[in-house]
């Protein structure tokens, strides 16, 4: 994910080497140089992944709305990574990026939920998918502004909003593929909580995990092995709900981990911080 958990929104690097290409200038209100195409047209599949899930949504094809949100996950992981690896990162390239994930991850999970079920709400329902799309507008620009970065420990400020919208992509495909009948009323206030807890979660200060530490060629014991095989096993059996299991996990991890203080943001000054008993490190929204 980029925009949130791995800050690759093509920004640009405070000290771009001289062998690195220069950002576009604005000139007479237009670009001079032109734009990057390569990470800048994964975005663009961010972009149409998004409103692929909006059409899908209106039109009642739910589960090819999810998959597309899983989709706009895999372009928004990766265009960042293709900026830095040939130095095309720009300012353009993290504007553009960040409307691209409001409308793949704030307003189309949105629609799909309001669409899918909430609208049996009547104005709840709406307002739930309006506080959503609010909060992940807010969380957008927290992030861009550097008030989200990455804490010591791989950490970050709030639930992702790409995590927020799997959480709801994960949702829609357990319930449409499971063949339990939940019952309507029961499915839709399950979805709104849900939709309501990411909303708060993704303008909290919790700690989230980013997983950057994690590197694949570390040595794991042995039983690291049979647990990540017995894990691939359930994944493969009941994919739609260990995902979504997995990140109903996720979106809790971060109130615990504030609970326990693993992760909190570090503060200058803590004991007049903590004299005062208005630390920004309890803080829990700002």
């Amino acid at each position: 994910m980029s925009t949130e958990s791995d800050r690759s929104e093509h920004e640009a690097a405070p000290e771009a080497p001289e062998t690195a290409a220069a950002p576009p200038k604005r000139v007479g209100g237009r670009l001079r140089g032109g734009v990057h195409l390569l990470p800048n047209i994964l975005t663009t599949g961010t972009l149409f992944s998004g409103f692929y899930t909006i059409t899908a949504s209106i039109q009642g094809n739910f589960l090819p709305a999810a998959f597309a949100i899983f989709f706009a996950m895999a372009f928004d992981a990766t265009d960042g990574r293709v900026a830095r690896w040939t130095h095309t990162q720009s300012e353009f390239g993290q504007e553009y990026d960040s409307l691209s994930d409001l409308v793949a991850f704030g307003i189309a999970p949105a629609v799909m939920m309001f669409t899918w079920g909430l609208s049996q709400l009547g104005d709840w329902g709406w307002l739930l998918a309006a506080f959503y799309v609010l909060s992940t507008s807010l969380r957008l620009a927290r992030f861009n502004l550097g008030d989200s970065s990455e804490w010591p420990g791989h950490y970050f400020q709030g639930l992702p909003s790409p995590a927020a919208a799997g959480l709801m992509a994960t949702t829609i495909w357990a319930m449409n593929s499971t063949g339990f009948d939940l019952g309507e009323a029961f499915a839709t206030a399950i979805t709104g909580l849900l939709l309501a807890l990411s909303s708060v979660a993704m303008m909290s200060r919790f700690p989230y995990l980013s997983f950057k530490g994690f590197d694949v060629k570390d040595k794991v014991p042995i039983k690291g092995l049979l647990w990540t095989a017995f894990g691939i096993s359930c994944l493969i059996v009941l994919p739609a709900s260990i995902l979504m299991l997995l990140a109903i996990i996720y979106l809790f991890s971060g109130p615990v981990m504030w609970l326990m203080g693993i992760g909190r943001e570090p503060k200058a000054g803590a004991a007049e911080g903590s004299a005062d008993g208005d630390g920004k490190d309890d803080q829990l929204f700002n």
